[in-house]
């Protein structure tokens, strides 16, 4: 092709044919605009850029084919303002259509303002190669039936104010996979969220911020934390990633693939959180030190661990909200402790077949039950025969500072309580108590 060369309004029925346009080994500029490449059989490609620079295409439909576009060994693409559709194909177990668009081993390449509809496999898939490298992914649609993005290794990539709304996961992070310096930012999940494919994974120096909206809740992204405590805010999807001493309590999470995730994660604790998800309420690996105590997980296979050490599970609620559910499980667990001994007891599960006759560490003192299983259920020494309540806390938690109430009783019936909690910051908390009248009546009076 000539350096200036441009393909455009062209109408390519594929038939029988395998390829539409197939683009090699050329650094000349040139542009595909406008085409329309549309129904192709198993197999079919629409377009193919491979050893190439300084190309693209733009406002072209690519309609009913295998696949819509590949780019391998590339480097400054541009795929601008294109309709693609994929329809779902199964010939055979496990075969189904490619993406709408893959990219490997390609490095500054940008997909932008494209409307991106896939039957069953991804919108974008980043998976093949050697990884990519500088890689803008903006303001398109993904719609269909299958994942939106198919993510695999990338370094210094930009995700940023694309809608999500296929009947699939939003994004998908494969086993393995290495994402580093990547700043994801205004993008709207409408289903899933993201999926992060259990260990293996390297992330690292990546931004992610809280514009992400999950089922139009914030995406919480902690990287490289200490110290960090989540508390009673809207959470659409919370993902920890070497931090030590984080946590989570009073949160809710619905409706996404992973509610929590926590990777190479050096103490913690998920406390008094719902977490009404799809697969994995949370999932940990390489992690240890971690507490999850008092929550209630209604999802496929509860929790998830990976190569941890030191986690404890206790006073959790594991139910079943679908007609099939798995049991949490914990792959190459250390010291791990799904119960907290007698007798405290470990955790509620929704389909322990046990009984409860007798008591002791042992279960053996008897007939004596004690509201604990008289066998173990897995890894749960204890199993509660009731779901767990918690007690609530009396104490109002100030900034991270705790007053016990007794304690605020003794400052009268009328508190301001001014608590200094960091340099030159000072809190004050409403302190609510109940008054006893004239009349002998009780009432609640609160005063600031």
């Amino acid at each position: 092709m000539s350096s200036t060369e441009t393909l455009t309004s062209q109408d390519l029925c594929l038939g029988g044919c395998a390829l539409g346009i197939q683009i090699q080994n050329t650094n000349a500029y040139f542009v595909i605009r406008n085409v329309y490449i549309h129904d192709g059989g198993f197999g079919s490609l629409d377009v193919s850029f491979s050893n190439v620079t300084n190309g693209g295409i733009e406002g072209s439909v690519l309609a009913n084919t295998y696949s819509g576009i590949s780019i391998a060994s590339s480097s400054n693409i541009l795929v601008s303002g294109n309709n693609v559709t994929v329809p779902a194909w199964y010939l055979d177990p496990g075969v189904y259509d490619g993406p709408c668009l893959q990219v490997s081993s390609s490095s500054n390449i940008t997909v932008s303002g494209n409307n991106l509809s896939n039957g069953v496999g991804a919108g974008i898939d980043l998976t093949g190669g050697s990884g990519n490298n500088n890689i803008v992914i903006s303001e398109n649609h993904f719609s269909g039936g299958g994942v939106g993005m198919h993510l695999g290794t990338i370094n210094h990539a930009i995700v940023k104010d694309n809608q999500f709304s296929q009947n699939d996961i939003d994004i998908y992070v494969s086993y393995g996979t290495s994402i580093t310096n990547t700043t994801m930012s205004g993008n709207n999940f409408h289903v899933m969220g993201i999926y992060i494919q259990g260990q293996n994974i390297q992330l690292r120096s990546n931004t992610i911020t809280t514009d992400n909206l999950v089922n139009g809740k914030p995406l919480y992204y902690f990287e490289g934390c200490s110290g960090t405590n989540l508390n009673g805010v809207p959470v659409g999807q919370l993902i920890v990633v070497n931090c030590t001493n984080f946590q989570a309590s009073n949160l809710r999470i619905d409706n996404v693939v992973e509610g929590i995730v926590m990777i190479s994660v050096h103490g913690a604790s998920v406390t008094n959180v719902t977490l009404n998800v799809i697969w994995y309420g949370v999932l940990a690996s390489n992690s240890d030190h971690v507490t999850i105590a008092g929550n209630n997980v209604t999802n496929d296979y509860g929790i998830q661990f990976y190569n941890t050490s030191n986690m404890l599970v206790y006073h959790n609620n594991f139910l079943c909200a679908s007609s099939w559910c798995d049991t949490p499980t914990d792959y190459q667990g250390t010291n791990n402790l799904w119960d907290n001994g007698y007798p405290s007891g470990g955790n509620f599960w929704w389909n322990y077949p046990g009984v409860d006759n007798c008591s002791g560490p042992q279960q053996n003192v008897c007939p004596d039950p004690d509201s604990i299983g008289d066998t173990a259920y897995g890894l749960d020494r204890y199993p509660l025969m009731k779901p767990f309540v918690a007690s609530p806390d009396p104490s109002p938690s100030v900034g991270g500072a705790v007053v016990p109430v007794d304690k605020l009783a003794l400052l009268g019936p009328s508190v301001l309580l001014a608590l200094l909690v960091a340099a030159g910051t000072v809190l004050i908390a409403l302190y609510s108590k109940r008054i006893k009248t004239n009349k002998g009546k009780i009432r609640e009076q609160s005063t600031a």
